[in-house]
């Protein structure tokens, strides 16, 4: 309910202004003695650094202890992942420029999205009856074992045709496994968060995502110097198998989560909730992919071309490391400090429009004074928004979507259909290529500008369709509404409860739906988030008691016997 997604719906405009945490976050220290022990203004004792981590607690929107060890970990991964994805992206391009040419990039780029036509069923399949974190661990292992194989022609004294062929097996090897290693680190995330914690904290996950590009950024020069552009392949693997300590803490917390719905899905192998190409949220979703990867893929030509026709080898890796750590610094501040309040105050909709209308001024830009500088520039906006803005609002479409069908269409979408993208768009700026009067940087900057306006379309739709996805996964009992029901099951011992209040604005659609919903829609929350209505509400509420389906009045009842102070029997 947290992510019906616009800051007017429903829980997380009230639950960011009007929560109260029973933990005394807000309360300022008022002593400390030589014991270290502090009192709040509710006369509660502690030691001072706690007090003060609560507060620390509060700023960043964390709920309690195990809430911020659970973020610790997947940030962790994340930032881990996306390391090696920044690694790959620069190692793959460059060694495949100094080995093979600008000429044969096009068809690098082609290649390497029709390879993943073969590859998305494969991984679908492996991922349908496995947790999020299995099959990214079995994801590393894989990447761990291809990766160098590719790498070891080139650091021989082989033939040309060997090393043209270990040149884009490496390339497609670190553009296809690093982006199946970026959607799966999501689908860790999404898996761990509920619908009330996403909007809060996958912005603190996401800012995991762009120090990993900023550390990556940072160090590949310096690497590039002392070990060469080949051997930071083997960099690559160490941080590999250094991702997978995460990736089992998360893991071992998610399993007992998982396991219910996975004997669940063993159990209907042919539910129809599977067909996801008949959900227009996923289709919404696959246009806008659509659009933000041809983008992407234009400014990476552009970028590339520009780029390799005026810098050596290992002046192209350093440059690019400098050109990650830029965006991996710009989009940690957007996960920090950006995309939340964007989010709660924004909406939606802005929010979602931000990355291709962002993406449509870097393309005018580059049609209008083609140069390194734009090609620079263009790929750091690029990133930085795909690494933040965009990836949160990915993150909370797909939590709109039951986990059947994410699991059944997110390589298809997330794998599939991205590098299908870019093999069409290697084929278009190839065909305007072969125009001699045709300029290819400005064919690329002109298509991907009217791709751009194109994708904004698709935004308005989402919007539109992810309210509905929402109530409907709510009709399902498919979302946790809140971290807890009557009581917190995250919590650790000591962290109190946590209840989200809600504003007049957001506890009106509640009610509506506990009025007009289904029987089994009212229960569920009750459940969810009965003891965050405010009183006034109740009282509406109660007074249609007898118009409501036994037992639903049984829960109502039940709820205001559980807690006499907040409803005595004379009301």
């Amino acid at each position: 309910l947290a992510c019906v997604c616009d800051s007017s719906c429903p829980v997380v405009a009230g639950a960011a202004r009007g929560k109260e945490l029973q933990m005394s976050l807000s309360t300022p220290l008022l002593e400390a003695g030589s014991t270290g022990q502090c009192e709040s203004d509710d006369g509660v004792v502690e030691p001072c650094w706690h007090m003060v981590l609560l507060n620390i607690y509060e700023r960043l929107g964390l709920e309690s202890h195990a809430e911020a060890r659970t973020v610790f970990w997947l940030a962790l991964q994340a930032h881990l992942a996306n390391a090696v994805f920044a690694l790959g992206r620069n190692i793959g391009p460059v060694l495949f420029m100094h080995e093979v040419g600008a000429a044969g990039l096009t068809a690098a780029m082609f290649t390497s999205g029709l390879l993943v036509i073969f590859a998305g069923p494969l991984y679908a399949t492996f991922s349908s009856r496995r947790s999020a974190a299995a099959v990214n661990c079995g994801l590393v292992l894989f990447t761990v074992a291809v990766i160098p194989l590719c790498v070891i022609p080139l650091l021989m004294p082989t033939g040309v045709a060997l090393r043209t062929a270990a040149a884009f097996a490496l390339y497609m090897a670190e553009d296809l496994l690093t982006s199946l290693l970026m959607m799966q680190s999501s689908s860790l995330a999404q898996a761990s968060l509920t619908g009330h914690s996403a909007r809060r904290l996958l912005g603190l996950i996401q800012l995991g995502c762009s120090t990993g590009a900023m550390t990556a950024g940072l160090c590949a020069g310096w690497l590039a110097k002392l070990l060469g552009p080949a051997l930071m392949v083997f960099v690559q693997v160490a941080v590999l198998v250094l991702s997978l300590v995460p990736n089992a803490v998360v893991g071992s917390a998610l399993r007992e989560a998982e396991a219910p719905k996975l004997r669940s899905a063993e159990t209907r192998p042919n539910d129809p909730d599977t067909s996801w190409w008949r959900s227009g949220l996923i289709l919404a979703l696959g246009v806008q992919t659509f659009g933000i990867i041809f983008c992407k893929t234009a400014v990476e030509y552009q970028y590339n071309v520009l780029v390799a026709g005026e810098l050596s080898a290992a002046e192209m890796v350093a440059l690019t490391g400098q050109l990650y750590a830029a965006a991996g610094f710009v989009s940690s501040l957007l996960n920090l400090f950006g995309s939340a309040p964007l989010l709660r105050h924004g909406g939606m909709l802005l929010t979602l429009l931000v990355c291709p209308m962002a993406l449509f001024l870097g393309a005018a830009a580059m049609l209008l004074a083609p140069s390194v500088v734009s090609a620079f520039v263009g790929r750091v906006l690029d990133l930085t928004l795909r690494w933040s803005i965009n990836n949160t609002c990915r993150s909370l479409m797909w939590m709109a979507v039951s986990r059947e069908q994410q699991v059944a269409a997110k390589p298809w979408v997330e794998g599939t259909l991205k590098k299908v993208t870019v093999s069409v768009t290697a084929l278009l700026i190839a065909a305007a290529a072969a125009v001699p009067a045709v300029s290819p940087v400005g064919a690329s900057a002109a298509m991907s500008a009217l791709v751009a306006l194109l994708s904004c379309g698709a935004c308005f739709r989402m919007h539109a369709l992810q309210k509905d996805a929402m109530w409907s996964t709510i009709e399902r009992r498919d979302l946790q509404l809140c971290d807890r029901g009557l009581s917190n099951p995250h919590a650790s011992e000591g962290d109190g409860d946590v209840t989200p209040q809600l504003d007049a604005v957001s506890a009106a659609g509640v009610l509506s739906k506990l009025r007009h919903g289904p029987p089994h829609v009212q229960l569920y929350i009750l459940r969810q988030m009965g003891d965050a209505l405010p009183a006034h509400v109740w009282d509406e509420f109660m007074s249609s008691l007898t118009t409501l389906a036994p037992d639903v009045q049984v829960a109502a009842l039940r709820m205001c016997s559980a807690e006499p102070k907040r409803f005595p029997n004379e009301r």
